[in-house]
C-alpha cells in the first residue's frame, strides 16, 4: 500500500537554509529551459543538483545535518516522535526526531555528483513506502536489512528526508532488491500522485520529448514519454551529464531504466540513472 507522502530530503544550499536540496530550487541553470511546463525548473537545485533545478546545488552538498552523515549523534530530549517506520519518518514535521525504521532493505546508494550528496534509498514493500537517507554510512551496501533510529528530518524540493540516523544495525546482506522493483511504464499516475511512488526503485520505458537542458550541476534533463504519460513535461529524464553525452541522447530517443529511484524534485517526476548498466535499449532516429 502506497503512502502519500512526499519522500526527499534536500539541503538547502546557503541562503536558503544551508543546504540547497537536490533539485532544491536553485536551479537558474534550467530555468528557462524547454520544460516550461510548469515544472519546477530543476532548475532550481535539486539540491542535488545544483542546478538542476536539480541543479540547485543538491546542496546536497551541503553540510547542514547531511552531512553529518549518519550521525549517529542522537537527537536531543525535544526530538518528536510522530510514529515508526519510513510512513513516520516521512510525516513527522522537520528538525530532531526519534523514529525507530526496522527491517528495511537498502534499494540504492546514490552517489555524490555535481553536487548532489550520496544517500541511500531504503524500501520495504514492492509499493512503498520509500525514503532518502542524506547520509553514507562506511560499509552500506545494496541488499542489506538494516534497522536505525532518524535522529533528523528535513523537507528539501518539495519531499521529506532523513538527514541524521542512530544506531544503525545490519541483520542481513545481500538482499533481492529486484523484488522490490516496479515496472511503472504504463503507470499513469507518476506525476500527479508523485508522493506514492517519490524514491521507490523502478523500472520504466521511455521516449525523450523535450530538448535536453541542464538539469543542475553536471547533469542533464529532459521531459519524456511513457506508456501511461504523455505530454506532461514534468515526466522527466535526468542522468549525469558525462553519461547522458556518451550515447548521445536527443528528442525521439528511446530507452528503458531500470532498477533505480524516482527522484521528487518539486513537482517532477525524475527518473535517473547513475550508471549505463542501468539503462538499455537506446534507440534514437
Amino acid at each position: 500500500m502506497r503512502w502519500g507522502l512526499v519522500v526527499a530530503l534536500a539541503f538547502v544550499s546557503a541562503g536558503c537554509a544551508n543546504n540547497v536540496a537536490d533539485d532544491a530550487g536553485a536551479m537558474t541553470v534550467d530555468a528557462g529551459s524547454g520544460l516550461d511546463s510548469g515544472a519546477a525548473p530543476d532548475s532550481g537545485a535539486d539540491p542535488d543538483s545544483g542546478v538542476d533545478p536539480d541543479s540547485g546545488a543538491d546542496t546536497d552538498s551541503g553540510a547542514g545535518s547531511d552531512s553529518g552523515a549518519g550521525s549517529d549523534s542522537g537527537a536531543g530530549s525535544d526530538a518528536g516522535m510522530t510514529g515508526t517506520g519510513i510512513a513516520g519518518a516521512l510525516a513527522a514535521p522537520d528538525g530532531p526526531v526519534d523514529i525507530p525504521i526496522d527491517d528495511v532493505i537498502v534499494t540504492y546508494l546514490r552517489p555524490a555528483v555535481g553536487v548532489d550528496i550520496e544517500g541511500f534509498m531504503v524500501q520495504s514493500a514492492l509499493t512503498g513506502p520509500a525514503v532518502f537517507v542524506a547520509t553514507a554510512p562506511a560499509g552500506l551496501a545494496l541488499g542489506d536489512r538494516i534497522s536505525f533510529r532518524a535522529t533528523a528530518v528535513m523537507t528539501a524540493i518539495g519531499h521529506k528526508r532523513v538527514t541524521e540516523i542512530a544506531d544503525l544495525v545490519t541483520s542481513s546482506r545481500d538482499n533481492d532488491v529486484g523484488s522490490l522493483v516496479q515496472d511503472v511504464s504504463s503507470a499513469t499516475d507518476l506525476v500527479t500522485a508523485l508522493d506514492d511512488y517519490a524514491n521507490e526503485v523502478v523500472s520504466i520505458s521511455l521516449t525523450l520529448s523535450g530538448t535536453p537542458e541542464p538539469g543542475g550541476m553536471a547533469f542533464t534533463r529532459a521531459a519524456a514519454d511513457s506508456a501511461g504519460v504523455s505530454g506532461d513535461v514534468r515526466l522527466q529524464l535526468r542522468l549525469p551529464t558525462t553519461l547522458w553525452d556518451s550515447y548521445p541522447l536527443a528528442v525521439g530517443c528511446s530507452l528503458r531504466v531500470t532498477g533505480t529511484p524516482l527522484w521528487p524534485f518539486n513537482e517532477n517526476a525524475q527518473v535517473s540513472a547513475w550508471s549505463a548498466t542501468e539503462i538499455s535499449g537506446v534507440t534514437c532516429p
